[in-house]
């Protein structure tokens, strides 16, 4: 039998010790309907809490006579047994919406969410303009 006594003080020194360098948002999205028959989504918090955010890729893409740029982020956290790849990450005015989650399963004491930022917000970015002076 695998003695988890070691991983589990080592996943723990690890979100003891983790950079935590933002307060993230997590939420969950929630369905009405109106009285017409209408179906509309909302989101709603679910948690908030300390993370660790870290640009994962970016790509740029011509669309629309437009250059668009797609962040992928990789966002360390506690581990939260009810997240799902539905809910989505708020990130300063950034949504992130969830790709995939890498839990650790064994300890149970941090996960690793992927997520790309949502096209709605994808001008928040802020943009580097050079300027010369001769």
């Amino acid at each position: 039998m695998l003695d988890t006594t070691q991983l589990d003080i080592d996943a723990q020194f690890v979100i003891d010790e983790m950079p935590k360098n933002a307060t993230v948002t997590i939420q969950q999205p929630v369905n009405t309907t109106t009285d017409s028959g209408e179906t509309s989504q909302s989101w709603t918090t679910f948690q908030t809490i300390s993370a660790n955010v870290e640009t994962r890729r970016v790509t740029e893409l011509y669309e629309l006579e437009r250059l668009r740029t797609n962040r992928v982020y990789s966002v360390l956290i506690p581990y939260i047994q009810e997240m799902n790849e539905k809910m989505r990450i708020v990130y300063g005015d950034i949504n992130l919406n969830i790709i995939s989650i890498n839990d650790d399963e064994l300890t149970r004491r941090y996960m690793i969410v992927e997520a790309i930022a949502d096209k709605d917000t994808y001008d928040a970015f802020p943009t580097t303009t050079t300027t010369t002076t001769t």
